[in-house]
């Protein structure tokens, strides 16, 4: 007997949602159709027609994302510790930080444009987010 896997596709892309950075193929990036910024996206439903917004090419993000000229993030891949320096004007800013799974681990106020961040001690890859008044900055961190 043989097993085989299917894997969801919501975009027919090829590329089964486990691994798919838009999984419904709209443009905006699952990550950022966490409307309610509880680190699910499976749980935002804007339009009520029983689809999670993520899987849902109906619905698109309405967030302002900054250009990466606006902010340097440094360094990639970064060792517990990672710099973070605005370019542009702001007033305070919210950084967050989830694990690979959507789950907030970490969440400080950046009120300067040089910040100094003290990453977890746990190696792995980490989604971060920005948000400032004028936009926000979303960057995929890897932590030796």
């Amino acid at each position: 007997n043989r097993t085989v896997n299917t894997y969801a596709d919501t975009d027919g892309d090829g590329t089964p949602n486990y691994l798919d950075d838009d999984d419904d193929g709209d443009g905006t990036l699952t990550i950022n159709e966490d409307y309610d910024g509880d680190g699910n996206p499976a749980n935002d439903d804007i339009n009520n027609n029983g689809i999670p917004d993520y899987l849902d090419d109906q619905v698109t993000s309405s967030i302002t994302l900054l250009p990466d000229t606006a902010v340097h993030i440094y360094p990639i891949p970064a060792k517990s510790v990672l710099h973070i320096d605005f370019n542009i004007d702001i007033a305070d800013a919210v950084m967050k930080l989830y694990t690979q799974d959507g789950k907030l681990i970490q969440q400080e106020m950046l009120h300067t444009s040089q910040n100094l961040i003290t990453l977890p001690e746990t190696k792995g890859i980490y989604y971060l987010k920005i948000l400032t008044d004028k936009g926000e900055i979303h960057k995929t961190i890897i932590n030796k």
